[in-house]
């Protein structure tokens, strides 16, 4: 069983973004390169996140400001979507996908955050 290709919601979102998009294609650019900034200071961040789990640092300041920065980053992107939903309208989705994921990154940041604090306390203790 096979995907079929021409789809009335294929053709439907085709002939849109084609008529969307007739005589913005300077916009559409700029949404992407200026988006690539936040991509790549999140892949970056992302990397020395992922990096301080492998060496098993979890509980530590540096994690900590990578989820703020990781976080950031997706808001920025969210910035950028909704700005460019003004002049094509399904950039909102994007928006809203990466304003999500900057909160869901921001809780787990600010429970990480807790958490080194709190083994900051119990390492003073002892």
């Amino acid at each position: 069983m096979g995907v079929n290709k021409d789809s009335s919601l294929s053709r439907w979102f085709l002939a849109f973004s084609r008529a969307e998009l007739q005589g913005t294609e300077p916009f559409f650019l700029a949404t992407i390169y200026v988006g690539g900034i936040p991509a790549g200071i999140l892949l970056y961040n992302l990397f020395g996140l992922l990096r301080g789990i492998e060496r098993e640092q979890v509980f530590t300041t540096d994690n900590v400001d990578y989820l703020r920065r990781i976080s950031w980053s997706c808001f920025t992107g969210a910035g950028i979507g909704v700005f460019s939903a003004f002049y094509y309208f399904p950039w909102i989705f994007v928006a809203v996908a990466a304003a999500f994921m900057g909160l869901i990154v921001r809780v787990v940041k600010n429970v990480l955050a807790k958490a080194v604090e709190l083994q900051k306390e119990v390492d003073y203790t002892v």
